[in-house]
């Protein structure tokens, strides 16, 4: 998965739970992660 990839690099990503947040979140802060390469 994706998100397993980007947690070492973002903790922040880690730290919150998927449970406490609906995927549509972390994708959209995952798409930014990568724009921000």
């Amino acid at each position: 998965m994706r998100l397993l990839g980007l947690s070492p690099e973002e903790p922040g990503i880690n730290e919150v739970p998927s449970n406490e947040k609906p995927r549509s979140t972390v994708h959209v802060r995952c798409g930014a992660s990568t724009m921000k390469r």
